[in-house]
């Protein structure tokens, strides 16, 4: 089971108690999203992933066998967790929701152990994958305190925007090599895919980082955004030279960057949509 899945259903399931829907039977479901949980590996504070069995972190992340501690599964565990204890307040124990409260806890206050100012951010991966994560940042910027860093950060989006960005879409990774290790049969040339494709989905992930960081820059990237998502049909990704993919209309190309623009319009970081 993909890492992602327990905080990915706790959402849809706060969501629709948001929005006035009675969950029925939420016993049952605070008994599954507590097994579901349960099935996920985690170490000093983290998201944890065995080198020698590779999984799905994060969706996005499909055929990167990211491994060690997992920025981007962590950071959308950790709302997983605070949604839950949230949503299931009356129907969890006392002892489960002192657990995912601790979790959601440590997984705010360890992402700094994936910070390498080498990389100058955060890195996807502690082991596999120890590379700057472009998505991730963008995420996990919400969560810098330190300004040093914020800097840090920021210096490396500008540095590296002719490798990140094109057509408005947004590659995972700036470096040419693309990432360290792949999944087995999800080997992908570099150039395409997750090994350098640009994706209007990372857009969404990283407006509201670089709005603080450089809002031109951010105002520029927004505009060739949504001058080329309806010339390019709403791919799911397009390459170095611009050609699109098979999959149109792909909806996380049009929802991500709406969820940036609303953490922008709202004044509120972007991961506590997530």
């Amino acid at each position: 089971m993909p890492a992602y899945l327990p905080a990915s259903w706790t959402r849809l399931i706060y969501y629709l108690e948001q929005w006035g829907v009675n969950i029925p039977r939420k016993d049952a479901w605070a008994r599954v999203i507590k097994r579901s949980f349960e099935n996920v590996s985690y170490a000093n504070g983290l998201v944890y992933i065995d080198p020698q069995k590779p999984y799905v972190g994060y969706g996005y992340h499909d055929n990167i066998a990211v491994t060690g501690y997992d920025l981007m599964t962590s950071l959308v565990m950790h709302r997983g967790f605070v949604r839950a204890a949230e949503l299931f307040k009356q129907n969890a124990s006392l002892e489960t929701l002192s657990r995912w409260n601790e979790l959601a806890d440590g997984m705010k206050n360890n992402i700094w152990r994936l910070f390498d100012k080498e990389i100058s951010g955060f890195a996807a991966g502690s082991k596999d994958c120890h590379q700057f994560d472009v998505w991730a940042n963008g995420l996990a910027y919400t969560y810098v305190t330190d300004e040093k860093m914020k800097k840090t950060i920021g210096e490396f989006y500008i540095m590296n925007k002719t490798r990140i960005f094109k057509y408005g879409f947004t590659r995972q990774i700036a470096e040419e090599t693309g990432w360290q290790r792949l999944l087995g049969r999800h080997e992908s040339p570099v150039g395409i895919y997750m090994n350098g494709g640009f994706w209007a989905t990372g857009t969404g992930y990283v407006l509201p980082a670089l709005a603080d960081i450089d809002q031109q820059l951010a105002g520029d990237i927004l505009k060739d955004l949504l001058s080329n998502l309806p010339k390019y049909h709403y791919t799911e990704w397009v390459d170095m030279n611009g050609k699109e993919s098979d999959a149109k209309r792909f909806l996380m190309a049009i929802a991500l960057p709406m969820l940036g623009i609303k953490s922008l319009l709202e004044n509120k970081p972007l991961i506590e949509y997530f």
